[in-house]
C-alpha cells in the first residue's frame, strides 16, 4: 500500500514504476546518462531536478523545481461542452516556490523536456481477501450443517472458484461463501423475543391502596418514573380483595422500589449542589419530613388504622441520610451515613460552638446609630473569618510561572527564518545541507552578536566547547542545537523545532556543575550585572579575538570590561584599601607576573573560568573561593593575607 508514479506511455512496465516512500521527501530528477526519470533522496549535481515530492498521512505534496503541468484526474469542466483538457501550469520560482497537493490518478507532465514525459500518480491499496480458500475449507469441514455435495467438492473446483472470485473487487464481495458456521452464530429474531418474554424477576410491584397512600404522603419529593409500555402490559394487577401484605414483605426484606431509588438519588444530588454552590438545601427538609417515624394523621379520619401502621413500618426501615462533606483542595468528597434523628442535634451543637468561638467585635469600631429604634434592637453576633495574608511570591515561584524555553521555541520558525551560525560543527562543510538551508530562505552567519543577526547556533554533538560563539549565544538566549538538526530538517523537508536537538552533555554537567536545560534559550543578561571586570595583560593576550570577549561580558551584564596596564597601575588606582566587591580581576594561574603582584598585595584575582563557567551556570559568586587564584608561578600565598602587609577583607 503506497503511492507510485507510473509512466503513461507504458503503465505495465516495471522499470517505469517509481515508488514513493511514506513520511519521506524524494526528489524527481532527469538522469543525464540515459534521460530517464529517477527518484533520489538527495539532489545529484549531474542530474536535472524536476520536482520535490513529500509523502505523509495527509497525501502527496509537490514542489516544482522546473516548469510542469498538472492534469487532474477528475476535471471540473464538462468535457463535452469544453473540448479542451483542463490542466494547471506550475512555474518554478526559487524565491517563492509553489506547492500543490496531488490526488490519485493525477497526471504530471513536463513540456520543457526534449522528450516530454507524463507520469500518473497511483495509490496502491493492499488487497484484502474476504474469503480465504484454506480457512473456508476448514470451516466447512468442521460445520455439521453442510450437505454431502459441498463436502465432495474437489480441490480443483475450489481453486477455479477462487480465481473467478478474485477477478474484480465487486465479484469477490458477491461471491463470498454465505454458509453460516458455528464460530460466528447469528441469533434469529425469535430468540430475542424469547429473552424479552422470560424476565428473571418481576420488578413491577402491584398497585394497592398502600402504595397510593405512600404516593400522596411523599408527593413533593418524588420524581415520576416512566415504565415501558411493553413491560407494563405484562405486569398483573392486584384485585381489590387481594392480600396487601405481599408488597410489604418484599420491602421489609430489603427489596427497594423504583420510587425509593429515585428519591435517594434526588437527595444526594441536592446535597452535592448545596456543597458546591453554598446555597441552603430545601430538599433535605422535605425528605426529613417524609422520613419522620411519626407521620401526620390523614385528612380522612375514617380511613383504616392499618394503613397508617403500614406506612410507619415502611418509613422506619428506610436507608439513613447521605451526608457529603465539603473538602478543600484536590481531595475527594467523603460520603457518610447519618442517622436522621442525630442530624438536627449535630447541627445545633455546631451552631452553639460557632456562637461561642466567635469573638465579639471591638467596642471602638462599633457603629454609632442615630436612630432610637436601632439602639433598642439586640445585636446578633457574627463569626469573624480571617482572610489569609497575601504572601510575597518567592523567586522560585516566579521562575515556575515563567514559560519554559521549550514552549518559547515550539513554534520558533513560524515567525522567522533561520540565521544559523556554526561552532566546531561538521555540518558547515556539507554543501548539500547548506544548499537546502539556503533554498528554504535560511542564511549562514559567521559571528554571534547582539544585533539579531543570528537566531540559532549549531555545535558538534558531545562536550560543549566554551567558545565565544557558545557563550554569547547562551547569554543572548539563542537556542543551541547539535549538528544533527540540519540533516534531519533536510530529510523532513522543513525546519524542525530546535527544542528537539538540545545537546546532551550529562558528564560535563556533573563535572562543571551546571544544567544546560536551565540556561538553554533563556537570556543570561544578569549573570555579571553590576561587576567591573579587569583582565591582566597576559590573559588579554590569551584571547586573539579580544573584541568578542568584551562582547560576551557586556551581554552577560558586566558594567565595565577592560584590561589593566600592569599590577602597579592597579595598585596606584585603588590604593592600600583595595577595590570593592564590584571589581573583579581576572588573570592566569601560570606565567602571569601581574596576577602574582596583585595576589601578593592581597587583591582577589580569579581565573578565566569565573565568567565562562558562570554563564553556563547562570550565576557567579564573587565571595566563593572556587575560581580564586591563590598561587601564581609556584608562589604559595595565604588566603586573604599578603606578605608584609596587614590583613585585608576577602
Amino acid at each position: 500500500m503506497g503511492w507510485t508514479l507510473v509512466d503513461q506511455a507504458d503503465p505495465n512496465a516495471e522499470a517505469g514504476r517509481l515508488r514513493l516512500r511514506d513520511n519521506h521527501t524524494t526528489y524527481l530528477s532527469l538522469a543525464s546518462s540515459d534521460g530517464r526519470v529517477v527518484l533520489s533522496d538527495v539532489l545529484q549535481r549531474r542530474n536535472r531536478a524536476l520536482a520535490a515530492l513529500s509523502v505523509g498521512g495527509w497525501g502527496v505534496k509537490l514542489r516544482a523545481l522546473q516548469d510542469l503541468a498538472i492534469h487532474p484526474a477528475h476535471p471540473r469542466t464538462n468535457p463535452l461542452a469544453v473540448p479542451s483538457q483542463e490542466q494547471y501550469h506550475v512555474e518554478s520560482n526559487s524565491d517563492q516556490p509553489e506547492v500543490i497537493f496531488l490526488r490519485p490518478d493525477d497526471k504530471i507532465s513536463f513540456p520543457d523536456l526534449a522528450n516530454p514525459i507524463t507520469l500518473v500518480l497511483k495509490y496502491d491499496t493492499s488487497e484484502v481477501q474476504v474469503d480465504s480458500s484454506v480457512a473456508g475449507d476448514a470451516e466447512v469441514a468442521e460445520s455439521k450443517d453442510t450437505n454431502d455435495a459441498s463436502n465432495g467438492r474437489t480441490l480443483k473446483q475450489s481453486e477455479q472458484e477462487e480465481e473467478e472470485s478474485t477477478d474484480t473487487d465487486d465479484e469477490d464481495l458477491d461471491g463470498t461463501d454465505r454458509r453460516r458456521t458455528r464460530s460466528t452464530p447469528n441469533p434469529s429474531l425469535s430468540r430475542s423475543e424469547i429473552v424479552q418474554e422470560t424476565p428473571t424477576a418481576n420488578r413491577i410491584y402491584p398497585v394497592s391502596e398502600f402504595s397510593a397512600g405512600r404516593g400522596e404522603l411523599r408527593r413533593d419529593d418524588t420524581v415520576a418514573e416512566t415504565v415501558p409500555e411493553t413491560v407494563a402490559e405484562e405486569s398483573p394487577e392486584m384485585d381489590e380483595g387481594a392480600e396487601p401484605n405481599a408488597a410489604l414483605e418484599l420491602e421489609q426484606n430489603g427489596a427497594a422500589t423504583p420510587n425509593d431509588e429515585v428519591e435517594s438519588r434526588k437527595e444526594i444530588d441536592a446535597e452535592a449542589d448545596t456543597v458546591a454552590t453554598g446555597a441552603p438545601s430545601t430538599v433535605q427538609n422535605t425528605a426529613s419530613s417524609a422520613h419522620n417515624p411519626t407521620p401526620s394523621p390523614p385528612e380522612n379520619e375514617d380511613e383504616d388504622h392499618t394503613i397508617l401502621q403500614a406506612q410507619s413500618n415502611l418509613t422506619a426501615q428506610r436507608s439513613p441520610f447521605v451526608r457529603i462533606t465539603k473538602t478543600y483542595g484536590r481531595q475527594k468528597r467523603k460520603i457518610q451515613l447519618v442517622d436522621p434523628q442525630d442530624e438536627e442535634e449535630e447541627e445545633k451543637e455546631e451552631e452553639e460552638e460557632a456562637f461561642e468561638s466567635a469573638p465579639a467585635p471591638p467596642a471602638k469600631r462599633a457603629r454609632k446609630s442615630t436612630n432610637a429604634n436601632e439602639k433598642n434592637q439586640p445585636t446578633t453576633p457574627t463569626r469573624r473569618t480571617s482572610t489569609p495574608a497575601k504572601r510575597k511570591p518567592r523567586s522560585s515561584d516566579t521562575r515556575s510561572l515563567m514559560p519554559s524555553a521549550e514552549t518559547n521555541v515550539k513554534n520558533y520558525w513560524s515567525t522567522r527564518t533561520p540565521k544559523v551560525a556554526f561552532s566546531n560543527s561538521k555540518a558547515a562543510e556539507m554543501k548539500n545541507l547548506i544548499r537546502f538551508l539556503k533554498s528554504h530562505h535560511g542564511t549562514v552567519v559567521d559571528t554571534v552578536q547582539n544585533d539579531n543577526s543570528c537566531n540559532l547556533l549549531v555545535v558538534r554533538d558531545g562536550s560543549l566547547r566554551k567558545s565565544t560563539k557558545l557563550l554569547t549565544a547562551l547569554a543572548l538566549g539563542i537556542p543551541v542545537v547539535t549538528d544533527e538538526w540540519l540533516p534531519a530538517s533536510a530529510r523532513a523537508g522543513t525546519f524542525l523545532p530546535p527544542a528537539d536537538f538540545v545537546p546532551s552533555v550529562v558528564e560535563q554537567e556533573i563535572q562543571v556543575g551546571f544544567v544546560l536545560r536551565k540556561v538553554w534559550g533563556v537570556p543570561q543578561s544578569r549573570v555579571l550585572q553590576g561587576l567591573k571586570l579587569f583582565f591582566t595583560p597576559a590573559l588579554r593576550r590569551f584571547y586573539p579575538e579580544w573584541a568578542e570577549v568584551e562582547e560576551v561580558c557586556r551581554v552577560a551584564g558586566a558594567e565595565a570590561v577592560g584590561a589593566i596596564k600592569s599590577a602597579n597601575s592597579a595598585l596606584k588606582e585603588f590604593g592600600d584599601e583595595g577595590p570593592g566587591e564590584d571589581v573583579v580581576f581576572l588573570g592566569l594561574e601560570e606565567g602571569d607576573p601581574d596576577a602574582r603582584g596583585l595576589v601578593e598585595k592581597g587583591f582577589r584575582v580569579f581565573n578565566r573560568e569565573f565568567f565562562t563557567t558562570g554563564i553556563l551556570r547562570g550565576e557567579v559568586d564573587v565571595r566563593s573561593e572556587e575560581f580564586r587564584i591563590k598561587e601564581v608561578g609556584g608562589s604559595q600565598m595565604e588566603k586573604g593575607r599578603s606578605k608584609g602587609r596587614k590583613s585585608r577583607k576577602a
